[in-house]
């Protein structure tokens, strides 16, 4: 582990006397080697590379066996304690207004929620127009308005990421 304080693991293999048996070559710098990310799924990894000679690539999962954890404001981040507040506000809300399909409202709310923790964030929308991601929600409101004549479901999961983005901080002392 110390010869993780003084080596640039960008170009560097550190690899445990253990182990050094199964490397079957000493790899040779190649500057014209390139290796492409072609498929990430949640399964399977598919990558391409090229080079003139034997080469060595690191390809890195590590188990970390206290969980990782997600902070935003240097707090801890509940996405499951999210999507279950965002299923019971859309599952009254749907029930109340008559509409059983509910998917349009759950993914905008967690779309709104991301919004309100990123928005200065750019993101792109239709042939490269790009903004800030505040304004991501209320572009699709509309973009729904002017395709389909609706809108309601859009509305209903704005309103659902709205009280979550503003209730969250208050949740755990509830719990």
């Amino acid at each position: 582990m110390q010869a993780l304080d003084s080596v640039n693991v960008r170009d560097t293999a550190i690899v445990q006397q253990q182990f050094a048996s199964k490397i079957p070559f000493t790899p040779v710098p190649d500057t014209t080697a390139t290796i492409k990310l072609i498929n990430n799924d949640n399964d399977k990894i598919d990558y391409t590379f090229s080079a003139h000679s034997n080469q060595f690539a690191v390809f890195s999962e590590i188990y970390y066996d206290k969980g990782w954890n997600a902070f935003v404001d240097g707090k801890p981040a509940d996405y499951l304690w999210m999507l279950i507040f965002i299923w019971i506000f859309c599952t009254l809300i749907g029930f109340a207004a008559r509409i059983y399909f509910l998917l349009e409202p759950m993914v905008l709310s967690v779309l709104y929620v991301w919004c309100q923790f990123n928005q200065d964030t750019i993101v792109q929308f239709w042939f490269g127009t790009q903004f800030k991601a505040i304004y991501l929600p209320w572009i699709l409101v509309v973009f729904n308005m002017i395709l389909r004549g609706g809108g309601i479901n859009e509305l209903i999961g704005i309103l659902v990421g709205h009280a979550y983005y503003f209730m969250a901080p208050q949740t755990p002392q509830f719990l």
